[in-house]
């Protein structure tokens, strides 16, 4: 492990990119179905990154099984979750949230993410997280491409039948920011982690 240098702030640049962006797909896909099931509005910001993860992976799926790019299928999700959360709303208006659990939420990320601010672990190596980012780029080609390399024998070594929660998350990450890096899929991993 290697401490991120003061004076490196492409590093700090990126985690700080990398959130913003992971914070968007988070409210826009997993916060509207965190709020239709969640009973308050804290408990439905704990289970929104979980519910992200969900959304994601559906999507990948679909996108998949069509052979149709991801992000159809991301902006599906998210107009599905926000109408359920609406739908909840007017059938169920949400409890009032005790003060206790928005502090206990708000110190759990900063205990999650503090470590993520002064680590980095190199963007190299034949690791899972190497298997997970080419699953990645197959799902940002679209579903035709991914299916495309699932089947192909030669890439039996990178386990395709992997659940596509992080790969994912990294494609959607990659779809937001326009690009196809690296360091990006490191930090995505990285917050999913924490």
């Amino acid at each position: 492990m290697q401490r991120v240098q003061s004076g490196d702030p492409a590093a700090v640049t990126t985690l700080l990119s990398t959130v913003v962006l992971l914070a968007a797909l988070v409210a826009l896909t997993g916060l509207g179905p965190s709020l239709a099931v969640a009973p308050t509005r804290t408990t439905a910001l704990a289970l929104a990154p979980a519910m992200t993860g969900i959304a994601c992976s559906l999507a990948v799926a679909a996108s998949v099984l069509t052979g149709t790019p991801l992000v159809p299928w991301l902006i599906l999700a998210a107009v599905l979750g926000w109408a359920t959360a609406w739908n909840r709303r007017v059938t169920r208006p949400a409890v009032a949230d005790p003060g206790t659990e928005r502090w206990t939420l708000v110190t759990s990320w900063l205990v999650a993410l503090v470590p993520l601010a002064l680590i980095a672990y190199p963007a190299t190596g034949g690791d899972a997280r190497a298997n997970f980012w080419l699953h990645a780029s197959w799902f940002l080609a679209g579903g035709d491409a991914a299916r495309t390399a699932m089947e192909n024998p030669a890439y039996a070594y990178t386990h395709p039948a992997y659940p596509p929660l992080v790969p994912g998350l990294i494609a959607s990450v990659w779809r937001m920011s326009g690009g196809h890096d690296r360091e990006v899929a490191l930090r995505v991993g990285q917050l999913v982690t924490a």
